[in-house]
Order: C-alpha cells, then structure tokens, then sequence
C-alpha cells in the first residue's frame, strides 16, 4: 500500500498523521451451482423392405441436466481511510474475487492493491 500511495504524491510519517490506514482481508466459502445438459447416443436403425434395407439415423436427445454444487473460496480485501483528527472514514477501496489456489501469494494481493488504489 505504501508503494500504491507514494505514486499518488502521499508519504509515510510516524509522528501526528493527517490519515490512518486500516485493511482487512476475509475468506468465505460458498457452493456454485453448475448445470450441463445430458444428450443421449445417437444410433441407427434397419428397417428391411422389398426393395432393400434402409438405415434410419436417430441423433441424440435431450435426456436432462446434470446439476451439481462446487465449493469455491472467494476474498476480499478491503482498504480504509481515516482522517486521524476526527477518527472519521475518508474512502473506502475494496477488491473481491475467487481464490483458486490452496495459498495466496504476496504477489496476488499486490495486484489486488494495486487494482483498489486505480480507484482512489
């Protein structure tokens, strides 16, 4: 976050600062639902006349839809501003999104910064 700010022209200090920054970052777990249609096989036919057999081709039907729930991670990482004075919030920047992975990276919560602070 320091990096992300000190290119908007704002710098660090520890004694009397003008804004405080608090973030947080949560992990819920949810289900998706995902369908995908169930064809049958398509086949043939023989049907013997008089003047031969003929092939008739049957294509494949709609049987149903297969439906199934699948868990995900999804974070969020939140970014707040607070004027240090009147302990008041100044701005609110927040990114979400699914977590793939078993572990999430330094570099993964960069880009989500990064993402947050293009919209300070």
């Amino acid at each position: 976050m320091s990096e992300e700010l000190s290119k908007k022209g704002w710098r660090e200090v520890e004694d009397n600062p003008d804004v405080l920054l608090d973030y947080a970052i949560a992990v819920k777990h949810g289900t998706k639902r995902e369908s995908a249609p169930v064809y049958s096989r398509p086949f043939s036919s023989y049907i013997y006349g008089r003047r031969g057999v003929y092939s008739i081709w049957h294509p494949s039907m709609l049987v149903g839809v297969r439906t199934r729930n699948i868990p995900f991670k999804e974070g969020e990482l939140s970014v707040n501003m607070i004027d240090a004075k009147s302990n008041k919030l100044i701005w609110q920047g927040w990114a979400q999104g699914e977590i793939n992975s078993q572990t999430v990276t330094t570099k993964d919560i960069t880009q989500q910064v990064k993402s947050i602070f293009r919209k300070f």
